[in-house]
């Protein structure tokens, strides 16, 4: 109950001014500066200062499992423990309720009690004289004609509550229980003091001062026996008071327990997220590396054979001269080499084009790799914006909501907060009693008073009353209507501790129906916080994009043709490699055959030209090793489209499941 007090001093009160900050009253004080997560004010405050994953994955994650598990288990203590006093209150409850009930006092003990009030030594010292100067009226003589005590009336009251005291101890002592009851004391003292009633409330009410007296007394009387009797419904209504306020503690701290373990999933789940995320970026980092790698590896190769080939052509051209000083006797070896050399040029020229083709194939898996790699930075970066954003509502909006002692669990009616109906409660026939004493008094006594002292002033307006029924009526409307705005606030205010306010969307149905089709975590949570109908505004402009269905995920899903595009362009390539590795291969066997021609012609003219020898031989080695690394190019190349084909399935297959959901398998998140 005294949480929900605080919710309605939120609720009802305009304007707050407190004395100072250190007044403990202050309605700030139940706001915390930053977000409390399990009791702890740190915990938001590490993760929120945390800049992207590497931010996130440096968190001593550990130490805030700890204090979550430590708070939970202070929950789960204290929540047994009030389980215990709950049980306790309610046993202690029914045995007061099951005891022997106490009795009202009889009248005899009334005009007993009476009679030692007003024959006290300082009050009137006598019931006689009590009655007879109408319980000290001024004007009233004792027969005797001696003037009665001024203070006879007032002294009688202070000494009734010690009379009334020793009367219920004595009772209680004799396990006797007396319970009092103002209006049959009030009725048995004045027949005791002599009060007249002659149907006349005015005059009888001017006449004596005896009924004002017994008011008093009664009320005295009623305040002792309230105190003392053990078995007063007073007890029990303390009993339950403390039974409510207990369960309220327990409902409280079953909220923050919740409160806590909901947040602890919620944090954990989103670690993991990231992790995951992070993970699957140096997946992505490996296999872009491990083909990039291949592919240097083909172009290394490539340029040996490169470089084979322009050295062959330089030998090419010495041995061309030699032949052409040899003249018609080597006019066959010559022809032989010319052919040689057409197709030596013809080699040349493709490894020059597949040299640009490797380029080009590098520099699209490099633009490959940057989109991957920046766009899951995209995801990573807006899913921890996110994750602020909505750290941002919780500690300006709903953290300091539940400070008051407001939570998602909070039950207005069901925690017996309010009546649906205020005509049902106990207080609608307090109220009804008063208002029927107040117009009973008006119509019965007041009037007639007025009456009296109408030529001096006409003090009738003060009973010019409508219809009794009408103003209860009113009352009672007046009374539902500003408890169902009361209630309405609260709701109000309660329910913006739900992300998903104003919106179809609730914790049961973001995972299936939002997130698996591929929106961001926590996307649907900040909606509500944000304008989402202004066209210019971040939520209209950037956020809508990344709903499902939305520009955004399909603009995800294009860098799957990219891959499928770069893979094209790969399996062109090698069918282009090997009609080039063709050309390459009749070359260097042309070359050879001219070699083998030459080296016997030079033999035939014994040594002639001992420098063609020495060329041709040279040229026989250069064709031996550009053949090598021809074979290793071949290699060299189907390693590399083994790495991309192994990079190109598994990026399909994340790119599949990552755009069918940033996070699908962490439903648990929000």
């Amino acid at each position: 109950m005294e949480s929900m007090t605080k919710v309605l001093g939120l609720v009802l009160l305009s304007s707050v001014a407190a004395i100072s900050t250190d007044d403990p009253t202050d309605i700030k004080g139940l706001v915390s500066t930053s977000v409390t997560i399990c009791g702890d004010d740190y915990i938001w405050s590490d993760i929120a200062s945390a800049s992207g994953v590497n931010g996130i994955k440096g968190i001593n994650w550990k130490d805030i499992e700890d204090t979550m598990d430590d708070f939970l288990g202070d929950q789960d203590t204290f929540l047994e423990q009030i389980d215990t006093k709950i049980q306790n209150l309610k046993e202690e409850i029914a045995r007061k309720k099951g005891e022997a009930s106490s009795r009202t006092i009889t009248e005899e003990e009334i005009t007993e009690l009476v009679k030692k009030a007003v024959e006290h030594e300082t009050s009137f010292k006598s019931k006689d004289a009590a009655i007879k100067t109408a319980c000290g009226k001024p004007g009233m003589m004792m027969l005797d004609g001696n003037r009665p005590n001024p203070q006879g009336f007032e002294n009688g009251l202070m000494v009734m509550e010690s009379i009334a005291g020793e009367f219920f101890d004595g009772k209680i002592s004799q396990k006797d229980y007396v319970e009092s009851e103002m209006k049959t004391f009030t009725r048995v003292c004045e027949d005791s003091l002599g009060f007249q009633r002659t149907g006349n409330d005015k005059a009888d009410d001017l006449a004596s001062y005896c009924d004002e007296m017994c008011a008093e007394l009664a009320r005295t009387v009623q305040d002792v026996s309230n105190m003392k009797s053990p078995t007063r419904k007073t007890d029990v209504r303390k009993l339950e008071r403390e039974l409510q306020r207990a369960e309220t503690q327990k409902a409280e701290r079953f909220a923050k327990k919740k409160e806590c373990t909901d947040a602890k999933t919620r944090i954990f789940e989103f670690q993991k997220y990231l992790k995951a995320l992070a993970a699957d970026m140096a997946i992505k980092h490996v296999l872009f590396q491990r083909a990039e790698w291949a592919l240097a590896d083909a172009q290394k190769a490539l340029l040996s054979l490169t470089q084979d080939l322009e050295k062959q052509s330089e030998l090419v051209d010495k041995a061309n001269k030699g032949l052409s000083d040899l003249g018609v006797r080597a006019a066959g070896a010559k022809q032989n080499m010319d052919e040689a050399t057409s197709l030596l040029a013809d080699a040349k020229y493709s490894l020059d084009t597949e040299t640009d083709d490797l380029n080009a194939l590098m520099a699209d898996m490099e633009d490959v790799r940057a989109a991957e790699k920046f766009a899951d930075e995209v995801k990573e970066k807006l899913s921890t914006m996110l994750m602020q954003m909505d750290g941002f509502a919780e500690e300006c909006v709903r953290e300091p909501v539940r400070n008051i002692g407001l939570s998602e669990e909070t039950k207005v009616y069901e925690g017996e907060f309010f009546v649906e109906q205020v005509s049902n409660s106990g207080a609608t026939q307090d109220v009804k009693a008063a208002v029927g004493a107040f117009y009973n008094y008006c119509e019965n006594t007041a009037k007639d008073i007025f009456e009296l002292v109408k030529d001096k002033i006409d003090l009738s307006p003060l009973c010019d009353l409508q219809d009794e029924d009408a103003t209860m009526q009113e009352i009672t409307q007046a009374v539902q209507e500003r408890k169902d705005a009361v209630v309405h606030s609260i709701e109000t205010v309660q329910s913006w501790l739900d992300p998903f306010k104003g919106t179809e969307v609730t914790q049961q149905t973001e995972i299936p129906e939002y997130v698996e089709e591929g929106e961001p975590l926590g996307l649907r949570r900040v909606v509500s916080l944000l304008n989402t109908g202004g066209s210019e505004s971040f939520y209209s402009t950037y956020l809508k994009k990344w709903k499902k269905k939305g520009e955004f995920l399909e603009l995800l899903k294009k860098i799957t043709t990219a891959i499928n595009g770069l893979n094209d362009k790969i399996q062109t390539a090698q069918d282009e490699l090997n009609k080039r590795t063709a050309e390459v291969t009749r070359a260097q066997d042309g070359l050879a055959e001219a070699t083998g021609a030459c080296m016997e012609a030079a033999k035939n003219w014994d040594l002639e030209k001992e420098d063609l020898t020495n060329v041709m031989q040279e040229l026989e080695t250069s064709v031996v090793n550009a053949k090598q690394n021809l074979e290793d190019l071949k290699r060299k190349r189907e390693e590399a489209k083994l790495a991309w084909m192994e990079t190109r399935d598994a990026l399909v297959k994340m790119h599949k499941e990552a755009t069918t959901s940033l996070g699908e398998t962490h439903a648990g998140l929000y």
